[in-house]
């Protein structure tokens, strides 16, 4: 998806209504819809006064290395939106490549019993 400059998007930030509360991640579709990826945990931290982004998936497990930067968790979910798209297209391929691999076979069958009636057409006669 493309946003109002015109630059490629991938993802979509909502912000919690939470003070320091998750922030939800999405990755848009190719039909334009969103999917959730993860979330964006915010832990402050009082000592060094700035606050630590951990970055994680819809499981909890950590995509990057917890950050003071939000732009380094933004690019982190940015790299997991592309690893995901390319895995459901190469999913989405090796599921073609299935269902031809299931037609040939079908029709492998198909030729054979046509041809077993033929040769049995030819032996009564």
């Amino acid at each position: 998806m493309k946003n109002k400059y015109g630059n490629e998007v991938f993802i979509d930030f909502k912000l919690s209504k939470i003070y320091f509360g998750p922030t939800e991640v999405s990755r848009f579709l190719p039909d334009g819809s969103l999917q959730p990826i993860g979330r964006i945990y915010q832990k402050p931290n009082r000592e060094m006064d700035s606050i630590t982004y951990i970055s994680t998936d819809n499981q909890g497990e950590e995509i990057s290395p917890p950050t003071t930067d939000f732009l380094e968790a933004e690019c982190g979910f940015e790299k997991y939106a592309k690893q995901l798209t390319q895995k459901s297209h190469i999913d989405d391929l090796e599921a073609k490549a299935n269902e031809f691999a299931e037609r040939e076979w079908k029709i492998a069958k198909m030729r054979q019993g046509k041809n077993k009636k033929i040769k049995n057409r030819h032996i009564n006669i």
